[in-house]
């Protein structure tokens, strides 16, 4: 997940689909776009300073000099995943410490192509993690399950306050935590399903809104549009091709066509910046809502010549796919917590009364915030008959088939992935 920036293509599946998203958006006017836009410097974290940025930075470059050849590998061997988790450890206990810090991300924009700073140290502790959880689940040890679950899922959604591929990242961390865990919430006791509710609860309230992300996004697109002018001022395409690939092609052989041409360059930046403007916008008004409540996507009409759109392609397509990875990952969270509190009072009642299980006929006693399906912002679905329970959201369709999913848990409806 530490690949280039190169267009947000390059990146991992994961990351990608975050990279990608938020491209375009832009924080400053068309006046101030005039100016040339210059890499701010790096930034360097602080010891013991209180916030948890730098702890995680900090144990990410400790993970990038000593990890070796485990940092960048795709699939691992057991002896392979055994020397991942012991160059690991020590960082792994001062992330743990650093989450006990509230997390201000410092976000450094970068030019494009350039690595992303501590996301393969970033990546591979949040494989280790993961790797804790199916040990431990194995073992029984599911207070140790707990732990790092809990970990894995605040480090996560600390990271959701950098830019597009932190975000995908630290949604990524959390997603494999919770895949690990689930299917083990019936074998664990009353006090430990409230000791993972209370910390998963804790994590979600911290996590960064998607509007961190616009406006970090904003930061890197100030480059990427740099980058575009400067390739056009000196009739230079080189890098953009190689890293972009030949779909460019039709789009720089315009550029080059104009070529000290400046009306016709402003005339064409104006434009583009102007696409960047309105997805930025459409960003900035609809993150927050569910997907219910979003207005239609922004449409370009097809009859208007957009010189630029393979360009526009590359920066400015991909918000919607970021969207829908932040909606799955919120709701299933929450997912986590309903199922580890339903099956709780079960629990309880059986130790307390000795009597069948019974769920509660609403979600009524739970908090708002963690009864609210993302995609409809109205409570999830949730029906008992007898000492069976099933509570879903009703998933991108934004219809109820009453709990129906697939092998992922995502369509048409969206469960948690507990394994019946």
């Amino acid at each position: 997940m530490g690949k280039p920036r190169m267009g947000h293509l390059v990146l991992a599946p994961a990351v990608a689909v975050g990279a990608l998203m938020l491209a375009g958006c832009r924080s400053h006017g068309p006046e101030e776009r005039v100016s040339r836009a210059s890499p701010p410097p790096a930034y360097t974290p602080i010891p013991n300073s209180g916030n948890a940025f730098d702890g995680y930075a900090l144990a990410a470059l400790q993970v990038e000099q000593t990890a070796g050849k485990q940092l960048t590998r795709v699939s691992y061997y057991p002896d392979q995943k055994k020397a991942a988790m012991k160059a690991c450890a020590s960082a792994l206990s001062d992330i743990a410490r650093a989450s006990q810090s509230p997390c201000t991300f410092h976000f450094v924009a970068r030019v494009p192509f350039a690595l992303a700073p501590y996301q393969q140290g970033w990546r591979l502790l949040g494989r280790v993690l993961d790797w804790r959880i199916d040990e431990d689940c194995a073992a029984a040890n599911y207070d140790g399950a707990i732990d790092s679950a809990v970990l894995a899922t605040k480090f996560g959604f600390d990271l959701c306050g950098g830019g597009p591929s932190d975000a995908s990242l630290g949604l990524t961390i959390a997603d494999d935590a919770r895949i690990s865990l689930a299917p083990s919430l019936t074998k664990m006791t009353p006090g430990q399903l409230k000791r993972l509710s209370d910390g998963i609860q804790a994590a979600l309230q911290r996590k960064a809104p998607v509007s961190a992300i616009v406006d970090n996004e904003a930061q890197n697109i100030r480059l990427d549009e740099q980058t575009l002018r400067d390739a056009a001022e000196h009739d230079d395409f080189k890098e953009l091709t190689k890293q972009l690939g030949p779909g460019v092609k039709e789009a720089v052989d315009y550029l080059h066509d104009i070529h000290g041409n400046e009306s016709k360059l402003a005339a064409y930046f104006k434009g583009f910046e102007a696409e960047g403007d309105q997805m930025v916008k459409w960003l900035r008004d609809n993150g927050a809502k569910p997907k219910a409540g979003r207005d239609t996507e922004p449409k370009f009409d097809k009859g208007t010549e957009r010189p630029w759109k393979r360009f526009a392609f590359h920066f400015f397509t991909a918000a919607f796919p970021m969207l829908k990875m932040d909606d799955r990952t919120i709701a299933r969270t929450r997912l986590l917590v309903i199922n580890a509190e339903l099956i709780k009072g079960a629990k309880e009642q059986n130790e307390t009364k000795g009597n069948t299980s019974t769920y509660p006929p609403t979600l009524g006693d739970f908090p708002h915030d963690i009864v609210k399906d993302p995609y409809t912002g109205k409570p999830f679905l949730y029906h008992v008959e007898k000492a069976v329970f099933s509570v879903y959201s009703v998933g991108e369709n934004l219809r109820d088939d009453a709990g129906d999913t697939d092998e992922t848990f995502t369509t048409p409806d969206l469960k948690l992935e507990l394994k019946e």
